[in-house]
């Protein structure tokens, strides 16, 4: 366990994150329907140095969505995506080939910059990806499949 992944496990263990803000469900007919296509496992971060992060995790009903600034909490939202939503998600998912990246994407010459980690499973498909100032192939349509799975207006 790095030192990252056992700070965010006191904060979350300590009770430490104020409840959630806001509330979207991309679905309104059936808010908590996922069909066949929900995650078993989803938790997607994207930090900066001393800039902004993105913690995006999967609680078995919705997902979890962090925003910060400079460390301070800018925007946290509980969103149900659609069927449609997860469907359209998982097939760019494969389309991107994002189940045979490799495990570690990192430039060894810079210590800060940007950093992420993807942890996906679903059904019989798993990936646990990680990088720093660098990305595999594909990596921009992996941010905006993302972006739309939370319902963001992408260009």
């Amino acid at each position: 366990m790095n030192a990252y992944t056992l700070l965010i496990a006191v904060v979350l263990g300590l009770g430490l994150l104020p409840s959630l803000q806001a509330t979207r469900v991309l679905d309104t007919e059936k808010p908590e329907i996922g069909g066949g296509h929900l995650p078993t496992k989803l938790s997607l971060s994207s930090y900066y140095f001393r800039g902004k992060s993105t913690v995006i995790t999967w609680d078995g009903k919705a997902l979890q969505l962090e925003k910060s600034v400079g460390g301070k909490t800018t925007r946290k939202e509980k969103i149900t995506p659609s069927e449609k939503s997860w469907k359209k998600f998982w097939k760019e998912m494969d389309a991107i080939g994002i189940w045979k990246w490799n495990e570690k994407y990192i430039d060894e010459r810079y210590a800060d910059g940007h950093s992420w980690d993807v942890l996906l499973e679903y059904g019989d498909k798993q990936i646990h990806a990680i990088g720093r100032n660098m990305y595999p192939a594909r990596f921009e349509r992996y941010e905006k499949a993302v972006l739309e799975l939370l319902g963001e207006k992408v260009k």
